[in-house]
């Protein structure tokens, strides 16, 4: 059980997150932390995730949806589309888990951590562009 959540549940949430991100990466958006939540909820009528109680869950959460993405994308983390509405930027969440993936250097500063969310999202976007879905869909 994780945050009161039993496997299953927790399993659904981690599944309709990472279609949830996928599709906000399909339609060139993004969501700050309360508006995932509420997608959330809707997609799965689990619990309501409420904040800040819930930061946690919503953080270790974050981290599972994209490590499921990276069977996809290796170099990509699907929860940089997720950010604090008061900066508009990930949590520092997401860049430990940059770092731990080789993604993000130790101490990095301000610009590096720019020019990263600069290619995580342009490369969410480019992965899951209908475009490129088509394109695909076309190949032998």
């Amino acid at each position: 059980m994780r945050y009161t959540r039993d496997s299953s549940e927790w399993d659904e949430l981690v599944a309709a997150g990472r279609e949830i991100l996928a599709e906000l990466a399909r339609d060139r958006r993004e969501a700050d932390y309360t508006a995932f939540a509420a997608l959330l909820h809707e997609r799965t009528k689990l619990p309501s995730l409420v904040f800040p109680q819930d930061r946690g869950t919503v953080g270790d959460l974050l981290a599972d949806i994209s490590e499921l993405g990276r069977e996809e994308h290796p170099e990509l983390l699907l929860s940089v589309l997720v950010h604090a509405r008061a900066t508009g930027a990930p949590g520092e969440g997401f860049y430990a888990l940059a770092r731990h993936h080789g993604l993000l250097s130790e101490g990095a500063g301000d610009a590096e951590k720019y020019r990263l969310l600069d290619k995580q999202v342009k490369g969410l976007r480019a992965h899951y562009s209908p475009l490129r879905r088509r394109t695909d869909a076309g190949r032998p």
